[in-house]
């Protein structure tokens, strides 16, 4: 097994079937026009996609597809993300799927996304947009994602609000944040002699 497809979690067939489906030609054509960008001449046969990606830090980044069989009330979403962009300012999205395109001389390891437009960064922690039409599909190497993110969605103003961590959380001490160890804990007030 190859070192990348240890990060590629969830994987499913692309049958007959489903390579009829809207979703799936958009992908496809998406994972194409993102290959004629980065002139590859070559073409490519998708027999399979991916639910999750192993992130460089270890996280698990999900997708529209690895959630598409779940009973989404019951399991927490990990399928947002930040990620370089070509403008060297990091864009947020939602991940629909993954795809392992192997070429003659290169694999790729490809995310397909909806990506959140009209961004604005009305403050400087607060990060807003809305989402792009759903067959509005972008592709970007895995390589090129930092992070996952949460969001949070305004019903009132349709704002998708990327939710990210207080700067200040990066000064705090394993124990001050929670993650020292806790059963070392004594109670002087018990210990004090009258």
């Amino acid at each position: 097994m190859k070192k990348n497809d240890r990060n590629l979690i969830q994987k499913r067939k692309i049958t007959k079937r489903e390579g009829q489906n809207e979703q799936v030609i958009c992908e496809l054509d998406a994972i194409n026009a993102w290959l004629k960008e980065a002139n590859v001449k070559e073409k490519f046969v998708a027999k399979e996609r991916y639910g999750k990606l192993r992130l460089a830090n270890g996280q698990i980044l999900g997708s529209r597809l690895s959630t598409s069989q779940v009973d989404n009330s019951l399991t927490r979403m990990q399928k947002w993300f930040k990620a370089k962009n070509t403008h060297a300012q990091a864009s947020s999205t939602t991940t629909n799927s993954f795809y392992k395109v192997e070429l003659t001389n290169k694999t790729y390891i490809l995310v397909v996304y909806t990506p959140l437009i009209n961004v604005q960064q009305v403050l400087r922690t607060q990060i807003r947009g809305k989402w792009e039409s759903p067959t509005t599909l972008k592709v970007i190497e895995a390589s090129q994602i930092l992070d996952l993110v949460g969001i949070w969605s305004a019903e009132a103003s349709k704002n998708i609000y990327v939710l990210r961590k207080h700067p200040g959380l990066a000064m705090l001490s394993a124990v001050e944040s929670g993650k020292g160890d806790e059963g070392n804990d004594t109670d002087d007030s018990d210990s004090d002699e009258e």
